[in-house]
């Protein structure tokens, strides 16, 4: 894998597992927005889910990683820990085209008010596609 510089000259490795930790101000993404602007319709994210996604961004030292990957997430108020590492690939994705986030979310609103009383209960999420 190749090495990356960063602003401070250390040599970061792009080899799994990476972990990094990143500032943040918590802060959920918003929805897309729409409007009615001269004679069409407009969509666009809201400006504050762009500012926090390129904060977040900013600080990542590296560059992608390719394959399939896991990823564990550990917030708190002040910053998140991210720890990337290296799955190995399933027997068969032929019904599960998306990302992973996009399935745990349709399964987390669906069951909203029937399995729990809102989402914003669910504190750990744990998604493993198999």
């Amino acid at each position: 894998m190749p090495q990356v510089w960063t602003r401070d000259r250390a040599v970061v490795s792009n080899e799994l597992p990476i972990a990094q930790t990143l500032l943040w101000t918590p802060r959920a993404k918003g929805r897309p927005r729409t409007t009615f602007v001269k004679g069409g319709y407009r969509t666009y994210t809201p400006h504050e889910t762009r500012d926090a996604e390129k904060a977040l961004r900013e600080q990542w030292v590296g560059s992608p990683v390719d394959g399939l990957i896991g990823l564990s997430l550990f917030m708190s108020d002040s910053k998140v820990n991210v720890n990337i590492y290296e799955m190995p690939h399933p027997a068969s994705r032929k019904l599960r085209r998306g990302d992973i986030d996009n399935y745990a979310k349709l399964i987390m609103d669906a069951l909203n008010g029937r399995a729990w009383v809102d989402d914003r209960q669910i504190v750990r999420l744990h998604v493993v596609e198999e």
